[in-house]
């Protein structure tokens, strides 16, 4: 018995992968306070010189709030396409569709010292090429090009 114990305690020791992910940082809180969610990691891994960004699609709870934690490192060209899929994913289960829950990318608040959170439940990602100009227009009613 005492053998099966110790044995038992190794492979529980043994087994954890330690991974980080290196989260952006903002002086503003969005939203400080989430319940009930699912912690979602989105990390940064290199193999050889290409660049990867691997999904823990594990805790991917459809009707709880979905938290991303995204690595700062990765590009969006690798990001998007991952989003897009888990977005997918929550929108066409119908059997487990919980309508309140959100989706959130965190990020670490350097005022609060904290997490904190930006909602991204309503939108919808393309990767299309744009047609023609792509203009944006901030708060001050400038046009950004």
């Amino acid at each position: 018995m005492k053998y099966f114990i110790v044995i038992a305690l190794f492979v529980l020791v043994s087994c954890g992968k330690q991974e980080e992910v290196l989260l952006p940082k903002s002086n503003l809180t969005i939203v400080k306070d989430v319940k009930d969610l699912s912690p979602i990691y989105i990390f940064f891994e290199t193999k050889g010189i290409d660049t990867l960004a691997v999904v823990n699609r594990k805790n991917s709870i459809i009707s709880t709030n979905w938290i991303l934690n995204v690595d700062k490192r990765l590009p969006l060209r690798l990001v998007i396409p991952e989003i897009i899929k888990l977005q997918q994913k929550k929108r066409e289960d119908k059997a487990h569709k919980n309508e309140k829950a959100e989706n959130y990318y965190s990020y670490a608040d350097t005022i609060g010292k904290n997490l904190a959170f930006i909602p991204f439940t309503n939108v919808y990602y393309k990767t299309e090429k744009p047609i023609g100009t792509i203009i944006f227009i901030n708060k001050n009613n400038e046009i950004l090009i």
